[in-house]
């Protein structure tokens, strides 16, 4: 597995490549995972759970992307079957790549999302060139690619062509479960018992894709019985605080900061409903929509190519629209008014999860490729 980042660096596609890792070595297979040295306190070498953790020290490291041209000579040292890249963030993946192919091994790539540099005029020229490119080239040369929903694929300028296999993403259902005890969060943030008050939920970083603030101007328009939930931490933190205390709606917000992952489970669990209001294509999943469903939760996700695969509309949770605080809204409080309506959602939103995202149902569709690759070299 070739990873930009790993564990204990927090991301959706880190814990992604740490799961799949993980339920490969429980198969009895061999699994190093090759990633960046982003904090020189890290070991360059370590087993994690039965996993082999190697770390390369960046050349540089810019926008949230280390640039490892030295990945090329790690994987042709190495005495590999298959080699797994994921990207974004870029460059790791090609780096990858050439070298696998220069050794002949197979070489499979998982597309997580659309580049995107949010630099005023440059960053778009920057994502071209790179998307047509290098990022081309990894795709063309890789054996399988993978990405995580069909409507992603299909409204990817650049992914659609290369017949890629569609495989979601995966969570721990074990620990995020309706058993755990969320009423210690609820006292801890000083919001009432159910019966009372109602949480709506967000957890992610704070940075302009999320769309956090259309949440935010969402807030007024909800029930008075709501008090909304920000977890996370991110470049956008001041920004958005500042703007909730503009509005005055620090009564009705509390930034709870990060969280350490051994805690999120009850703060799912404390909420009544959890919202993703994403507006980018930086976001091609949402695992946060499945831990709140594997919490027995219902979700309000946008519908956005990718995220709105997560659920069936108006089964598991809502659609709303992105960048519509209105809409948001709407579907907030249709939830919060019908707690018989939660709780069938939350229940099929668990069974959902159970069926189609656990880390055993998407790792073998994972180790399935792996053995149809073997065999064809």
């Amino acid at each position: 597995m070739v990873a930009p980042y790993y564990p204990p660096h927090i991301g959706g596609v880190e814990s992604h490549v740490h799961d799949m890792a993980k339920y490969m070595v429980d198969q009895g297979d061999e699994v190093t995972v090759l990633t960046s040295r982003y904090d020189k306190h890290l070991p360059r070498l370590e087993r994690r759970e039965g996993i082999i953790v190697r770390r390369v020290p960046p050349m540089i490291e810019a926008v949230r992307t280390p640039i490892m041209p030295r990945v090329h000579q790690e994987v042709l040292d190495g005495d590999w079957d298959i080699v797994h890249s994921h990207t974004p963030p870029p460059f790791t993946a090609y780096f990858a790549c050439t070298a696998a192919e220069a050794k002949g091994v197979p070489h499979v790539l998982t597309y997580h999302c659309d580049d995107e540099i949010t630099l005023p005029a440059i960053g778009p020229v920057l994502v071209a060139l790179y998307r047509e490119s290098l990022g081309r080239w990894t795709l063309a040369h890789s054996d399988q690619v993978i990405v995580s929903t069909k409507s992603y694929a299909r409204t990817s300028r650049l992914v659609w062509r290369y017949d890629p296999e569609v495989i979601g993403a995966a969570i721990d259902a074990n620990r995020f479960n309706p058993m755990v005890d969320g009423s210690k969060v609820r006292g801890h943030l000083r919001i009432p018992p159910p019966e009372v008050g109602h949480m709506v939920l967000y957890v992610g970083r704070l940075v302009p894709h999320k769309g956090v603030e259309f949440l935010l101007e969402a807030v007024p328009k909800f029930r008075s019985s709501i008090h909304l939930v920000v977890v996370g931490s991110g470049p956008w933190r001041e920004t958005l605080e500042k703007r909730s205390v503009l509005r005055g709606l620090s009564d009705r917000v509390t930034f709870a900061g990060a969280v350490p992952i051994e805690e999120l489970p009850a703060y799912y669990r404390a909420a009544d409903v959890t919202v993703l209001p994403s507006i980018s294509r930086l976001e091609a999943f949402g695992l946060v929509g499945l831990e709140a469903m594997a919490s027995e939760r219902p979700v309000v996700l946008s519908d956005i190519p990718g995220v709105r695969e997560v659920i069936e509309d108006g089964r598991e949770g809502f659609h709303a629209r992105p960048v519509d605080p209105d809409d948001i809204a709407e579907k907030v409080n249709t939830l919060v008014d019908d707690p018989v309506l939660r709780h069938k959602m939350g229940q099929r939103g668990r069974k959902r999860v159970l069926d189609k995202f656990t880390a055993e149902v998407v790792g073998k569709q994972f180790r399935d490729i792996y053995l149809r690759l073997l065999e064809r070299s």
